[in-house]
C-alpha cells in the first residue's frame, strides 16, 4: 500500500492543474457542509431554547385595547403561565426596555421585579452584578434602579434589534412611559395542555371576565411557533443537499482527473504494467490518487468551514454547535464521493493492455 501511496502522489503532483479543480469542488462542498451543520444546529438549539424558555404552546390574541389588568386576569387562570405585550418595549437614550409580569420572569428562570428593580443583559452590562444601583435618563427625568438579576439574550431577532436590554416591571413600564394601550397580547399555556382544544372556551371566558365590548380574537395559534422549527430543518436540510451536490461535482472532477491519465499518462501505466505489476494494483495507484484529492480537501475544508461558520454565525448572531461525529461524517462524504466517482476510470485504466500504453504513451 505504501508503493501505491507513493506512485499515486507522483502522479498527483505531476498532473496538479487537473487537480486543482477538483480540490477546490471538493473543499468547498466541505465548507459549505460544516457551516450548513453547524449553524443549522446553532440555529436549530436557539429557537428550541427560546420556545422552550417561554412556551412554545402560546398563542396571540387581539382584537382590541389592551392594558395590565387584562394581564392580572389572564395569568390568574391555572392553565395560563404568562401573559405578555409584545409592544411593551421602548428605545431611550440608546437602552431598550423591556415590560415582563412576573410570571413571565418566573417561566424564564429570573428573579421578579418592582419598582425601579431591572434585569440587564449581562453581555451589555459585562462589570455589573446583583444589587448593583445603575441611573438612566427616561423621558427627561432621573431614575435610579437596583440590578435584581442578570441574564443573556439567546434569540437572534432580539439580537438584532438596537439598544442595551433592560427589563423593568410591566406596571412600572407602563407609569414611566405613559402607555396603558396595547394592540395584542401573548399567552402561554402549561406544556401539558392543548390549547387547540379549548381556544373557543377559553376566549369565551376572558371576553366575559374583562367585562368589554371588544371581543377578543386569536391572531396566532402554536401551530405557528412549530412551523418555525420545520423551517429552520428544511433550510438545514436544503443546505446540506446543496453541500453534497458540491461535493458530487468535486467528484466529476476527480472522474475526470483519474480518467485524463488514460491518454496522457499511458507510459506511466505501460510502464508499470510490464515491470509486472497486476491490473489490481493499477487500479488501486489511480483510485489513491482520487482519494488523497478528497481526504486533503475535506481536510482543509473541514479547517475552513469552522473559521467560515464562526465568521457568519458572528454576522448573524448565531454560535455555531460542532460535533466531531458531523465533522467526520463531511470528511468521510467527501472521501466515499472521490472513491465512487473514481472508481470506474481506475479500473479502466488498471485493465488496459500493456502494449497498447506503450504505443499511445
Amino acid at each position: 500500500m505504501k508503493f501505491e501511496l507513493w506512485f499515486a502522489w507522483k502522479l498527483l503532483i505531476g498532473n496538479w492543474r487537473r487537480a486543482i479543480f477538483s480540490f477546490i469542488a471538493v473543499t468547498g462542498g466541505v465548507i459549505a457542509l460544516i457551516v450548513s451543520f453547524s449553524l443549522g444546529a446553532g440555529g436549530e438549539k436557539i429557537i428550541s431554547r427560546d420556545l422552550m424558555a417561554m412556551s412554545d404552546n402560546r398563542i396571540v390574541i387581539g382584537g382590541t385595547n389592551f392594558n395590565i389588568q387584562d394581564i392580572k386576569i389572564l395569568e390568574k387562570y391555572p392553565m395560563v403561565q404568562y401573559a405578555i405585550f409584545p409592544e411593551a418595549r421602548i428605545l431611550e437614550n440608546g437602552n431598550l426596555f423591556k415590560g415582563y409580569s412576573n410570571k413571565a420572569l418566573a417561566t424564564m428562570g429570573l428573579a421578579p421585579l418592582g419598582d425601579r428593580e431591572i434585569i440587564v443583559d449581562k453581555k451589555q452590562f459585562p462589570q455589573t452584578k446583583i444589587n448593583d444601583t445603575l441611573n438612566f435618563t427616561i423621558n427627561g427625568g432621573e431614575y435610579t434602579f437596583v440590578v435584581k438579576d442578570l441574564y443573556e439574550e439567546i434569540n437572534p431577532l432580539e439580537l438584532m434589534k438596537q439598544g442595551n436590554r433592560i427589563i423593568i416591571s410591566q406596571s412600572f413600564y407602563d407609569r414611566i412611559f405613559s402607555n396603558n394601550n396595547y394592540r395584542s397580547v401573548v399567552v402561554a399555556f402549561d406544556k401539558n395542555e392543548n390549547v387547540e382544544d379549548y381556544i373557543t372556551y377559553f376566549l369565551s371566558k376572558f371576553n366575559h371576565d374583562r367585562n368589554s365590548l371588544d371581543n377578543v380574537v386569536v391572531i396566532e395559534t402554536p401551530e405557528i411557533y412549530k412551523r418555525i422549527i420545520k423551517i429552520q430543518k428544511i433550510v438545514r436540510n436544503t443546505l446540506g443537499v446543496l453541500s453534497f451536490i458540491s461535493l458530487c461535482i468535486g467528484g466529476l472532477g476527480i472522474t475526470n482527473l483519474i480518467a485524463s491519465g488514460i491518454k496522457s499518462r499511458s507510459a506511466h501505466i505501460g510502464i508499470m504494467r510490464a515491470m509486472g505489476m497486476p491490473a489490481k494494483q493499477v487500479t488501486k495507484v489511480f483510485l489513491t490518487e482520487g482519494v488523497i484529492v478528497s481526504l486533503i480537501g475535506g481536510v482543509i475544508g473541514t479547517i475552513l468551514g469552522i473559521i467560515a461558520a464562526f465568521i457568519l454565525g458572528t454576522v448573524i448572531k448565531i454560535n455555531p454547535d460542532f460535533h466531531i461525529t458531523q465533522i467526520f461524517i463531511s470528511i468521510l462524504i467527501a472521501v466515499i464521493v472521490g472513491l465512487a466517482m473514481g472508481i470506474i476510470p481506475a479500473v479502466k485504466i488498471g485493465k488496459l493492455n500493456t502494449v497498447d500504453a506503450l504505443k499511445n504513451g
